[in-house]
């Protein structure tokens, strides 16, 4: 985020103890491979937002650059300069900046298409735990034809490490209705594509190094298949299962 798209409400988790329990040390930083992971997840998901505002143009993929700094922890993309969508030049840029003082993951993204632009502000907290709830909000509020109310906000129950996330939009942070959707990533070496279902299919694939280094990314809306939406219902009946804690991994192998 999203991406996504976005946050000035981030979400507050909280640690519950035993009694008598010990202090973990302080969770380990996020490696770079899961950071890369979260750049594609923001990108794919920003790209959703352009659709979902301006509607879907399956003939004109959006071409990227994207850049993942190692060392500074920290991420960029940019959609390539001249891009074309729905027959209008779009502009896309986003950042992301991890604290691993904090363990928080602050992201930032522009959307222009036309004469309208809409920025979006996010926080990830990777605190110890496995459920990790991302919130992004829209400035201004997007108006979309998809939905009978203007989008705020964007919320993801991430999983970094698992590359699922299930997602939805808000309207002041009250869900709208149908506005649920998957996204999922899958690598492979450093081969990464992403793939988000919901009112309609974003396609991102491209290559970024998973120690780090500059990348680049196509990206395609379009509308789903039915077989989409049935997997998707299939996904969002599991929704509770997914927020069951799980040990947090950091093996990057694809998820099949």
């Amino acid at each position: 985020m999203r991406g996504h798209l976005i946050l000035s409400s981030a979400a507050t988790l909280a640690l519950i103890c035993a009694p008598g329990a010990v202090l973990a040390a302080p969770p380990d930083p996020l490696d770079v491979a899961t950071l890369t992971q979260l750049m594609i997840e923001n990108q794919g998901n920003d790209m959703t937002l352009l659709g979902l505002g301006f509607g879907v143009d399956p003939s004109s993929p959006v071409d990227f650059t994207s850049l993942v700094d190692a060392t500074g922890m920290s991420f960029s993309f940019t959609a390539v300069s001249g891009s074309m969508y729905k027959g209008q030049l779009v502009t896309l840029t986003g950042n992301g900046v991890f604290d691993p003082m904090t363990n928080i993951l602050s992201t930032t993204a522009s959307i222009g298409l036309g004469g309208s632009t809409f920025a979006d502000t996010g926080t990830l907290d990777l605190s110890a735990g496995s459920n990790f709830m991302q919130t992004t909000e829209l400035t201004p509020p997007m108006p979309t034809p998809f939905f009978s109310e203007d989008m705020t906000d964007d919320e993801c129950m991430e999983k970094p490490g698992f590359f699922e996330d299930f997602c939805y939009y808000t309207n002041n942070h009250v869900k709208i209705p149908g506005s649920d959707y998957l996204s999922v990533v899958s690598m492979t070496g450093p081969n990464w594509t992403f793939r988000n279902t919901g009112v309609f299919d974003v396609s991102s694939v491209g290559t970024s190094p998973i120690d780090g280094g500059p990348g680049t990314f196509t990206t395609t809306l379009a509308v789903p298949e039915p077989s989409v939406w049935a997997l998707m219902g299939l996904g969002f009946a599991g929704l509770g299962l997914f927020r069951i804690a799980k040990p947090r991994v950091k093996d990057t192998a694809p998820v099949v």
